[in-house]
């Protein structure tokens, strides 16, 4: 109840808002600049690129590669 009260549909819903935010706040301190995404997502704890895409899509309405764009041109 207290998940869905916070507006996520299910546990791993809520789970994923939390690996997301981690991977957004590696992209923001720059380390895609030495590591690989698929680096990246691993130790956000996603098992999938798909996954990882499709969540980070939903909650920041852009993708991870443009993400990283425009961190970078900063």
């Amino acid at each position: 109840n207290i998940i869905k009260k916070n507006n996520y549909d299910n546990f791993k819903a809520y789970l994923n808002s939390f690996r997301v935010y981690y991977l957004k706040d590696l992209i923001d301190k720059g380390f895609l600049k030495t590591y690989s995404i698929d680096t990246a997502f691993k130790k956000s704890g996603f098992g999938s690129h798909q996954t990882m895409s499709r969540v980070f899509k939903k909650h920041y309405k852009t993708t991870v590669k443009e993400y990283w764009q425009k961190v970078n041109s900063n």
